[in-house]
């Protein structure tokens, strides 16, 4: 076993940025896998807000998604005038604020200092523990709307610096700090190592 952190985070500094006017706001969706209630997406309950979002004219919103929907997300941002950007790596280096299910990418925009609001489902299960996400390591109870009229001040809230940072902070359980910018190359080495030894 290699703790090799994620490779993905390696362009992104661990830091707490300037944000845009307006800001971006990036909705993340997983993918509705049928394993568990909290393994399932929240876009069925959340995907209209994300219009209204974009419709108020306030935020410039861009829709990403797991791979496996991805034509059905692209499908949906098109008829709704949402910018659609498949590459994760896109989204981690525009975003302000990650809207997020149950996907990674709302734990890589911790651990790159975005601001975080995840989007619960009303099948998700509030008292299983699966550890990160629900509910062990997650962004602070204020940034988990439950409503649509609560969005947009979870919104506003989560990228204040003291949340930034908190999550930022949070970020580094999963994220080991000395795997930050160095991943991939940790990944080669262990790989090449394993393959010398055997």
């Amino acid at each position: 076993v290699e703790v090799i952190g994620c490779p993905r985070l390696d362009p992104f500094p661990a830091e707490l940025r300037s944000l845009h006017d307006p800001l971006v706001v990036a909705f993340a969706w997983h993918w509705d896998a049928p394993i568990v209630p909290e393994s399932r997406w929240s876009f069925p309950e959340w995907r209209h807000s994300m219009v209204a979002l974009t419709q108020s004219g306030e935020y410039q919103v861009i829709g990403t998604g797991h791979p496996r929907l991805w034509g059905q997300f692209q499908a949906f941002y098109d008829r709704h005038g949402i910018e659609a950007v498949a590459d994760p790596n896109e989204v981690l280096e525009r975003a302000d604020v990650v809207c997020f299910d149950n996907t990674s990418l709302g734990y890589e925009g911790m651990a790159c200092g975005r601001g975080v609001v995840g989007l619960n489902a009303s099948w998700y299960r509030r008292m299983v523990h699966h550890g990160l996400r629900f509910w062990d390591l997650a962004p602070p109870i204020s940034l988990w709307p439950d409503e649509w009229a609560m969005l947009p001040v979870a919104i506003q809230d989560c990228v204040l610096p003291m949340h930034r940072q908190e999550t930022l902070t949070m970020a580094r359980s999963v994220y080991p700090p000395e795997t930050r910018g160095r991943a991939t190359r940790l990944a080669v080495e262990a790989i090449l190592s394993f393959v010398k030894e055997h």
